[in-house]
Parts: C-alpha cells; sequence; structure tokens
C-alpha cells in the first residue's frame, strides 16, 4: 500500500521508507537552526542596516519556524524549501568565517550548515513521504 492512490478516498497512503526522516525530527531540527540564529542576530548586534546577512537570517528563521509549526501537509514542502535556503545562507556565513580566518570561531555556524544541508538532502531524497499529514 505504499505510495499507492486510493480512488475510493483519494488518499495517498504512505508509510516511511528506510531513509526516510519523520516530521517530528524536521520540526526539532527547524527549532534548533532558527532560535540561536535569530538570538544570535538579536543579541550579536546583527540588527543593523550595513548587515548584508540580516535580510536572508530574518527569512530564513521566520520561514524554518512557521515550517515548525504548520500542519504536516504543509510543513513537509515549506521546510524542504527553507532548508535548502537556510543551507545556502549559513553555509555563506561559514565561508565568511574561513575568509576571515576564524573558523574557529564559527564552528556553531558549521553544525548549523551541516544540519541544514542534511535536512535539505533527507527531505528531497525522501519526497516528503515519511511524513503523514497532521501526525506530528
Amino acid at each position: 500500500m505504499t505510495g499507492q492512490l486510493h480512488a475510493n478516498r483519494g488518499l495517498t497512503a504512505l508509510t516511511p521508507s528506510p531513509t526516510a526522516v519523520p516530521l517530528w525530527v524536521s520540526r526539532g531540527v527547524a527549532v534548533a537552526v532558527s532560535v540561536p540564529t535569530f538570538l544570535v542576530l538579536l543579541l550579536g548586534g546583527g540588527v543593523r542596516a550595513d548587515n548584508p546577512f540580516l535580510v536572508p537570517d530574518l527569512v530564513l528563521c521566520a520561514g524554518l519556524l512557521v515550517g515548525a509549526v504548520v500542519p504536516g501537509r504543509v510543513a513537509v514542502p515549506l521546510l524542504r524549501i527553507m532548508f535548502g535556503f537556510a543551507a545556502g545562507v549559513i553555509t555563506t556565513a561559514v565561508f565568511d568565517y574561513v575568509a576571515r580566518g576564524e573558523l574557529q570561531d564559527g564552528i556553531a555556524t558549521v553544525v548549523a550548515a551541516v544540519a541544514c544541508v542534511v535536512m535539505t538532502v533527507l527531505l528531497a531524497v525522501d519526497g516528503g513521504r515519511s511524513t503523514r499529514p497532521d501526525t506530528a
């Protein structure tokens, strides 16, 4: 019954694949990336007009938090998009540390970037099949 369309109900019954990422994990990682990012932005003096990361950071924080709380059928595609976006933004921040020769100061940023890349891949490879809408 995995991935088969039920003509009588018009629903798709999908079950997790071996590489599936449960929706609750996706939601948890989204919060774990967005909240610290927002706090660093807010408390670290990042909210200023000359900060090139301000708007992308705010977009990724908002998008990941929204993805963490909306129903599953909306959360999966939104998280897929936002983790990809966040991976790009945060990886850019990692290479900002590298360019300045201060990678040791950006280890938490490296961890966040890796988490976003991994979640992007897991959600893309799985195609969202690991989640049943509104179950988490």
